[in-house]
Order: structure tokens, then C-alpha cells, then sequence
């Protein structure tokens, strides 16, 4: 179990607050605080999904500026906190964490792009926010890939 804390701490806080459950119906009088202990699993593994999903995100919201906004001088900014936050990603992608990124990749793209829209319509590129897709182009694994970039506008 000490291996899969280090590989995967994600399935590890999973792992422990279903033995926890299991322990809490069959030995109730222990004198430890289950709820409580369980809720804190949980919430481990909560924040290691939202951190992911957060850094798709970003990175989605950085590809669609740099393939639909007009705007030049920011080009070079946006690619450097790709590369970080692919970096990121990558340090704190687990095992379990890659299929679920992949089951709300539809979601993550939707509010990246939202915020992205409204980003463009702060700057005056209305026309460029709305050419942003409704359909999530890109796939996790071009998310993911520290070399590739979209086409620019």
C-alpha cells in the first residue's frame, strides 16, 4: 500500500477511504472518528481531481488564444505557461487521474472556454470569441503533448 502512496496518491486516498467504510460497518465501536476520517480521503482525492481538471483547463484556455485571438505581442506568453503548466500536469498526473481527465474533458473544454470568451471580449475580440468552437477540438492527448501546438490564427 506504501508503494501506491508514492505512485498514485490519488488511488491511494480512494483505496484507504473504502477499507475505512468497510471497517466503520463492521467494527463501529473502535473509537475512531470514521465520518470524519473518510470525509478527509475524500477531500484528498477531490483536490487531486479539481487540480488536474483546473490545469486542462488552463492549458485549453491558452491553445484557443493562441489559435483564434488576433493579438501578437501575448503569443509568447501564453506558450511559456503552456510548457508550465503541461509541466505541471504531468507532476501531478496519476494513473487513475488520467481516465477520469478524460471522462470530463467535454466539461473542462466548455468552462475553458467560457472563460477564454469573455477574456477575448475584455480585449475587444468579440469576432474572435465567437469562432470559438461549441465542440472540444482538441483530444487529451494533444493536451498533453509537450510539442504540439495549434495552428495559429
Amino acid at each position: 500500500m506504501s508503494d501506491l502512496y508514492e505512485t498514485d496518491p490519488h488511488a491511494w486516498a480512494m483505496s484507504q477511504a473504502d477499507a475505512l467504510r468497510g471497517i466503520a460497518r463492521s467494527h463501529p465501536r473502535l473509537g475512531l472518528d470514521f465520518p470524519h476520517l473518510i470525509e478527509e480521503l475524500d477531500s484528498m482525492a477531490g483536490s487531486d481531481r479539481r487540480r488536474v481538471e483546473s490545469l486542462v483547463r488552463q492549458i485549453v484556455q491558452h491553445l484557443l488564444l493562441l489559435e483564434y485571438s488576433p493579438a501578437t505581442e501575448p503569443r509568447a506568453g501564453w506558450q511559456a505557461e503552456v510548457v508550465e503548466f503541461r509541466q505541471q500536469l504531468r507532476d501531478n498526473l496519476t494513473g487513475t487521474l488520467e481516465p477520469h481527465l478524460a471522462e470530463r474533458m467535454d466539461a473542462v473544454y466548455d468552462a475553458a472556454r467560457g472563460v477564454t470568451r469573455r477574456k477575448m471580449r475584455l480585449y475587444g475580440e468579440q469576432a474572435a470569441a465567437e469562432r470559438l468552437p461549441a465542440a472540444r477540438p482538441y483530444t487529451l492527448e494533444q493536451v498533453l503533448d509537450p510539442d504540439w501546438w495549434p495552428p495559429e490564427p
